[in-house]
């Protein structure tokens, strides 16, 4: 594979998910795969307190 090609995705890899990122009024954020539908949408999600968020570069 080269830098210009795109890997093949295999219909139960499921690691090239889009994420959609939600937020409430209280400042947590929440991660849904953009695929997930129905019983998925309520059942794959992980949540996290803003808190617990940081830039990338304070990270490095």
């Amino acid at each position: 594979m080269t830098v210009s090609e795109s890997p093949v995705e295999s219909p139960t890899d499921r690691s090239a998910d889009v994420l959609e990122l939600l937020t409430d009024e209280e400042g947590t954020w929440t991660m849904v795969p953009v695929g997930a539908t129905g019983d998925e949408r309520m059942t794959q999600w992980i949540s996290v307190d803003s808190g617990v968020l940081c830039e990338l570069e304070e990270m490095r």
